[in-house]
């Protein structure tokens, strides 16, 4: 593929203007086969992907298709209207042709896997594949549809916006099989040099990695992928305040999880998972911490996954007189905005679930109350992205979690702590926009 100089514009000048490390980046998705972005939130991912696609579109005259969390279709449509107003409006869920391109929803790919086959794709690209790559033992449809469309594109870019120091050796992996960076064949190679601990039920990812394999991947990494963060852009980020708050199990719980103990596997894991779980209990943990600490806080983000504690927290807040918005799967994209804009006036508590787990921009912010961390760091990253990014007024965030008192909680923080040191020497290889186009010159 061929692409634009970094100091020349993207087709149009879209407001506002890219900056030049972005500029730098689309020049190095656009000139590969095969990519990775990695990017912490808030650092222009999403621009670089716009101007990607206006790249292959307008000035190639190509087909690019872009595969997003269905979640976020219209707010990345929204922003297509703002960095790139030259671009056509795109198909949804729907095969571009040459001079097109689409948003297709992950879980929406592997319906057009036979109609990319029969009829082309120039371009693919993956916003968050953290989501659609990890390696686990049975891969999901997602992944095999993303895998399958891979292969058929000219040119791939799987990008995601997780923090740098929190991406799992398996991810990386799967990101870079799956896009091509290396040989499928070569995968089970990579695998030997990661050591894994003791497996436990629900866990899939590895402990840590040997140095043979952190020195692999990071050859791959150095290569292939390029890094944009804050601290490259001169930004500061938020300080960061974190507690943890354990909440003790009721009798009938505690008599479930034990009744859980006469399975085994999987299901033990399900069974314990569900038995710890008391909504009612987190949410008085919730208001017990805002009635210590909320004055300090105007406007308060708390995320969990499941419904009924939405509901619990909600129901606790109102018979409290706090301010409270909510947003969950059900809720449309308008009401959605309808319900940030009320918070960011009137403050109080936004209660969401997993629906608000990334593409949301809230630096508006000061605190993120997690009830229940996530399986992954990187949905727990993820999450702490939606506060702590550039554009924040705030000089410190504060982070709590709230989580039951039980034994697989403090087992889920020990893993989530033992891999953010591993992964951030494989990342460390991961060279900035800057270094690519100066290495760039240099061999030219």
């Amino acid at each position: 593929m061929t692409s634009p100089t970094p100091s020349a514009p993207i087709a149009t000048s879209p407001e506002p203007e890219l900056r030049r490390d972005q500029l730098q980046a689309i020049d190095f998705v656009t000139s590969r086969d095969a990519s990775l972005l990695l990017s912490e939130p808030g650092c222009g991912k999403t621009g670089v992907l716009l101007g990607a696609v206006e790249v292959v579109c307008l000035l190639e005259g190509g087909s690019a298709m872009v595969m997003v969390p269905p979640g976020l279709i219209a707010q990345f449509r929204a922003e297509a209207a703002i960095w790139s107003p030259g671009l056509p409006d795109p198909l949804v869920n729907r095969v571009p042709a040459p001079g097109q391109w689409a948003l297709v929803a992950h879980s929406r790919a592997h319906l057009l896997v036979d109609e990319v086959r029969r009829d082309g794709l120039n371009f693919l690209l993956v916003d968050e594949a953290h989501l659609a790559s990890t390696i686990v033992p049975k891969p999901t449809r997602v992944q095999r549809a993303v895998h399958a469309l891979a292969d058929e594109a000219g040119g791939v870019v799987f990008a995601t916006a997780t923090p740098v120091d929190c991406v799992a050796a398996t991810d990386l992996i799967g990101l870079i099989s799956t896009s091509g960076l290396i040989s499928r064949r070569h995968v089970e190679a990579v695998l030997a040099e990661v050591e894994f601990a003791e497996f436990r039920p629900g866990e899939r990812q590895p402990r840590w990695i040997s140095d043979r394999g952190i020195g692999w991947l990071g050859s791959l990494l150095a290569t292939g992928s390029v890094r944009m963060r804050a601290n490259d852009l001169g930004v500061d980020l938020p300080e960061v305040d974190t507690s943890h708050i354990r909440v003790p199990l009721g009798r009938r719980q505690l008599a479930q999880q034990a009744a859980a103990e006469r399975f085994s596997g999987l299901r033990r894991a399900q069974l314990r998972d569900r038995a710890s779980h008391d909504p009612q209990g987190l949410a008085a943990a919730v208001m017990q911490w805002h009635e210590r600490s909320g004055e300090c806080h105007e406007h308060i983000l708390v995320l969990t996954e499941r419904l009924e504690t939405v509901n619990a927290i909600a129901e606790v807040a109102a018979r409290n007189h706090t301010p409270v918005f909510v947003m969950t799967g059900a809720t449309s994209p308008s009401k959605r905005s309808q319900a940030i804009s009320a918070h960011q006036r009137q403050g109080g508590l936004l209660v969401a679930s997993g629906v608000a787990d990334a593409g949301l921009n809230l630096q508006y912010c000061s605190a993120l109350v997690e009830v229940r961390t996530p399986w992954t760091a990187e949905r727990a990253s993820q999450r702490l992205g939606r506060i702590r990014r550039p554009g924040s007024r705030h000089t410190k965030v504060e982070h709590v979690s709230i989580v039951p008192d039980t034994l697989d909680e403090q087992r889920r923080e020990e893993r989530r702590v033992a891999r953010a040191t591993m992964a951030e020497r494989l990342l460390s290889a991961s060279p900035t926009p800057e270094q690519h186009w100066q290495r760039r010159r240099a061999s030219a």
